[in-house]
């Protein structure tokens, strides 16, 4: 088989074929690729939920949940985004797990190739799924704020869901993206495209830097973001990788305790806000 473990060169179509086979070999050796049912079960819960929000609350209030949830969403990418950043400069490639291995190839071989792969967006999907609605909650009931669980994992995973298929947006060029999305993926992306919630032109900057030049990466979101904590998290990661020291995971480390922090700090400040605004309305 070819060696793809090297400094990244454009691939022929054998390649990309033996590529491909090794991404699989890897996600079924790390138990990372959920079956099609496991994936189609989980969307249907995420819209289950989703549907409960406007039951459970009603419009106005569920609207802020579905707002703020937004916010919420993003920032957690931006955090989990710049950590597989970390990744590929603190661990050779050929120590990457499988989806930071598919993100490896993505920025720095081919970025058309394999875009954001089925078997990454299946991940997302089926972890989240699963594994964020029980310890959010747990930790909504806590802190006395149980009543808001709904409202908050709901439309977190509702974002997760909708706005997973845009890094493939981005790279399909537009005139093959009615054939690559389905149906609805294509007009509700299309919509987010023209009022600006998301910008191919601008993710494109992300782009900008390569093997050699890693401390350059910048601009983590996928959706808009206030430009002002755009600015503010990209000067956080060049700061940050003061903890560089070759063959150690210090940053990777670090950021593993914001995205912590950033969990418990975001989910309570999100129902507490939502506390407070609900009493005033009332």
């Amino acid at each position: 088989m070819t060696n793809f473990l090297k400094e990244p060169t454009p691939f022929k179509e054998e390649e990309k074929k033996e590529l491909k086979l090794l991404i699989k070999k890897k996600a079924l050796e790390e138990k990372d690729f959920p079956s099609p049912f496991i994936y189609k079960l989980s969307l249907i819960i995420i819209f289950s939920l989703t549907a409960s929000i406007f039951i459970q609350y009603g419009v106005f209030k569920s609207l802020f949940f579905i707002v703020i949830g937004y916010f919420n969403h993003q920032f957690t990418f931006m955090i989990y985004h710049s950590r597989i950043h970390a990744s590929f400069k603190e661990k050779p490639s050929y120590n990457l797990h499988c989806r930071e291995y598919i993100a490896w190839v993505h920025h720095y071989v081919e970025p058309k190739y394999l875009v954001c792969s089925e078997h990454y967006r299946a991940y997302l999907h089926w972890k989240f799924t699963l594994f964020f609605p029980l310890p959010t909650t747990a930790f909504l009931y806590l802190i006395g704020f149980e009543q808001y669980a709904l409202g908050v994992v709901g439309s977190w995973l509702f974002w997760q869901t909708t706005l997973a298929p845009i890094h493939n947006w981005y790279h399909v060029k537009p005139r093959y993206r009615k054939r690559y999305f389905s149906y609805f993926e294509y007009i509700w992306l299309f919509l987010f495209e023209k009022v600006g919630l998301i910008s191919t032109k601008k993710h494109y900057k992300h782009h900008n830097h390569g093997i050699n030049n890693l401390e350059d990466a910048k601009d983590f979101q996928d959706a808009w973001m206030p430009p002002l904590i755009v600015s503010l998290y990209n000067n956080f990661f060049r700061w940050f990788q003061v903890l560089y020291k070759d063959g150690q995971t210090n940053m990777r480390t670090f950021l593993k305790k914001v995205i912590l922090l950033n969990y418990l700090i975001g989910h309570f400040l999100f129902a507490y806000s939502a506390n407070i605004i609900f009493k005033f309305i009332n």
